[in-house]
């Protein structure tokens, strides 16, 4: 028997009459909806700077996050890349969480406004990401940021495309050391059924239904599952996974992307 604490016990509650997304059918409401249930006000301690990055796919908005205290100095950065199945989240959904990143860090946070579906579909997202994260390494100067060693981070959606970033960049030659990953609930197989799909088939919010439709929306083409930016539990080879940086998970019991995330731990070195 599965139960959530009580905190997010009392949060499923509060959005159990709200539609899931793929109750929507329109991945613009389901953007909308996500982002009625933030209520976000700016924090005071902290500076929030916004650039565009002009490219093959951009423009692309950047949002910059750092705390009052520290932005007369060069910082390390956290390369956050948002979850949301790729057609939900936004700068201001995420605000407290990319807030309280820079507070607790030290470091910016540098936040890319991907393309959202159904505007665009994989696997743009991971092309317009990597090309601000190689933007933002030749031009780190300019921003007061140190590029030399960058954290990338991401939740779910997010996480999956932080895994694809780490691999193009080894593919690629970045010419930047990815020192850390981190990965909240990471998305690493859109081309396996592993058994936390069917537990959690029904869970708040994120059931089986609104998954499928949300991995259609984002992949329509089938063959394209079968690739390592799509699949990396499946498709990075394992002389490239063996150069992954230090990675920390952080995985939910209930939650049915768990079996995903402890899978790819396990592929992982050390």
């Amino acid at each position: 028997m599965y139960q959530l604490d009580p905190v997010n016990a009392a949060f499923a509650a509060k959005i159990a009459s709200s539609p899931s997304p793929h109750e929507t059918g329109n991945c613009q409401q389901a953007f909308d909806n996500l982002e009625k249930l933030q209520k976000y006000e700016p924090a005071e301690d902290i500076q929030t700077e916004t650039i565009e990055v002009s490219g093959k796919y951009g423009p692309t908005t950047v949002v910059l996050v750092r705390s009052k205290s520290l932005v007369n100095k060069s910082l390390s950065m956290v390369f956050y890349l948002h979850g949301g199945g790729y057609m939900m989240g936004s700068a201001k959904s995420f605000a407290v969480l990319l807030e309280d990143l820079a507070r607790r860090t030290g470091a910016a946070i540098v936040f890319p406004e991907y393309t959202r579906v159904p505007y665009q579909t994989f696997p743009y997202q991971f092309h317009q990401s990597y090309e601000v994260l190689e933007y933002i390494v030749q031009h780190a100067s300019q921003h007061q940021l140190l590029a030399e060693t960058i954290a990338l981070a991401g939740d779910s959606a997010g996480g999956h495309l932080a895994i694809g970033l780490t691999y193009l960049s080894l593919l690629q030659k970045l010419p930047a050391k990815i020192g850390h990953l981190l990965l909240w609930a990471p998305t690493t197989t859109y081309d396996t059924k592993l058994p936390s799909h069917e537990t959690f088939k029904n869970a708040p919010f994120l059931s089986q239904a609104s998954m499928k439709w949300m991995h259609d929306s984002f992949m329509p083409n089938e063959k394209d599952r079968k690739t390592p930016l799509a699949s990396p539990l499946i498709y990075i080879p394992d002389e490239l996974l063996a150069q992954f940086p230090p990675t920390v998970l952080f995985l939910s019991t209930i939650d049915p992307f768990v079996d995903e995330g402890v899978a790819f731990a396990e592929n992982l070195p050390g």
